[in-house]
């Protein structure tokens, strides 16, 4: 049985009101590709004002409340990098919803990566109708601060942390790291590196839609023999599927997939519903 922890969720709450909230505080900076995928082409956004970081303190003219790709593609070309770590900028918000793949680079000097100052969703990854593919590159650590992040991956589309998925070394355990994957799929190329304890209370994977998927090595002490998703990892991993809708698979890598399925019933009833659908159609 999937064992849900009601803080966790009234935090998940708050955070989506925080985000109302604060939306209307700074400028949202539209990418419209309407040129083509060069970022620093004026045309390619709304109002032809270029970000120059992807930090809000350094973003253009005014503070960035988001940025939000709504164009045909992707930028290819001229993207900044996330360096901005010695003056402690907060870090946009993206929404994807553009078609394509985005490359997010931080700088290997960036050793804080997300400078969260408020607690929101830092990536929204796809609509659910264009497929998106977010690869972020060198990022080391996915919450800090005493925020909450929150990560949405929708159906279709692709997050990969090119890199270890890791909290921030700090004494703060009020940071939350919130992966929803609502149908798509997330890929950490590294490994999950944190004390075990810390996991249980400060991170979670959420599944909502069937299809949706997580790969990634569970490394140190949070990995113990996963292969039962609801026994081994039902406090961090969780679905509102229904009980038994994850499966964990071994990829024969060191990495393993948990993969949202439908309850047994469900597909039973799904398999009952093309039989008599098969048994009009010859009749």
């Amino acid at each position: 049985m999937i064992r849900l922890k009601y803080p966790k969720i009234l935090r998940m709450l708050a955070l989506g009101l925080m985000s109302i909230s604060t939306a209307a505080s700074g400028a949202v900076y539209t990418w419209t590709s309407t040129s083509n995928t060069d970022w620093n082409t004026t045309s390619n956004w709304s109002g032809g004002l270029v970000p120059t970081s992807l930090s809000d303190a350094t973003a253009g003219a005014v503070t960035a409340d988001s940025y939000v790709f709504s164009g045909t593609v992707m930028p290819t070309s001229n993207i900044p990098t996330f360096n901005d770590a010695a003056h402690n900028y907060d870090a946009v918000p993206m929404i994807l919803n553009s078609g394509g793949t985005l490359n997010l680079d931080f700088s290997s000097a960036f050793n804080d990566s997300l400078w969260g100052n408020a607690s929101r969703t830092q990536f929204t990854v796809g609509d659910g109708v264009n497929t998106v593919t977010l690869n972020i590159n060198n990022m080391r650590y996915f919450a800090r601060n005493g925020v909450d992040s929150s990560y949405v991956v929708n159906s279709g589309s692709v997050l990969n942390f090119n890199g270890n998925l890791a909290e921030y070394p700090d004494a703060d355990l009020n940071k939350n790291g919130f992966f929803n994957i609502y149908g798509g799929s997330m890929v950490v190329s590294g490994i999950a590196t944190a004390n075990a304890a810390d996991w249980d209370e400060n991170v979670q994977f959420n599944f909502n839609e069937n299809g949706g998927s997580l790969t990634m090595a569970f490394g140190g002490s949070i990995y113990a023999g996963l292969t039962d998703v609801t026994d081994d990892f039902g406090t961090i991993i969780k679905s509102s599927l229904g009980t038994g809708a994850l499966s964990a698979v071994d990829n024969g890598n060191g990495t393993f997939t948990v993969i949202a399925v439908p309850e047994p019933t469900s597909s039973a009833l799904l398999g009952l519903g093309g039989l008599a659908l098969l048994l009009r159609r010859k009749k």
